[in-house]
């Protein structure tokens, strides 16, 4: 005769402790790293409008002055894009973090990310936050 196998409920138990272990192990890195991922995605966008910034300046005496000219995001959902300053040789473009989004869990230091004319990033325009840049 043949003797069926089963799982005991104690070896039941013992998974799914440890499958919840592992779980609460996990979460909060897949968080930072969804938040990281946005921010890159941010990153992107603001290079890309360097890039245009960079392209309409060889062909013009200035620069672009609004954010949907340089093809920067209106909508998006987890970042603000706009141009902060411009004049004939400078300009200044940023993205912020949507305070009522997951971004705001980003650190306080990568929540505005500035860029200029000169690659220099910021986090306000002077303080200098290329760790929070990923190249």
């Amino acid at each position: 005769m043949k003797q069926a196998f089963a799982f005991s409920l104690v070896e039941l138990l013992v998974v799914v402790f440890i499958l919840a272990v592992l779980s609460t192990i996990a979460y909060p890195s897949y968080q930072q790293f969804v938040v990281k991922t946005r921010r890159a995605e941010a990153q992107s966008e603001l290079t890309k409008a360097q890039v245009t910034q960079s392209s309409y300046h060889i062909l013009n005496p200035s620069y672009l002055l609004d954010a949907e000219s340089l093809g920067l995001p209106l909508n998006h959902d987890f970042y603000r894009f706009s141009v902060v300053s411009v004049s004939t040789h400078i300009y200044l473009m940023k993205a912020e973090a949507k305070s009522a989004t997951s971004q705001s869990n980003d650190e306080i230091s990568c929540q505005t990310l500035y860029i200029d004319q000169d690659n220099n990033k910021t986090r306000d325009g002077v303080l200098d936050n290329s760790e929070c840049w990923q190249d």
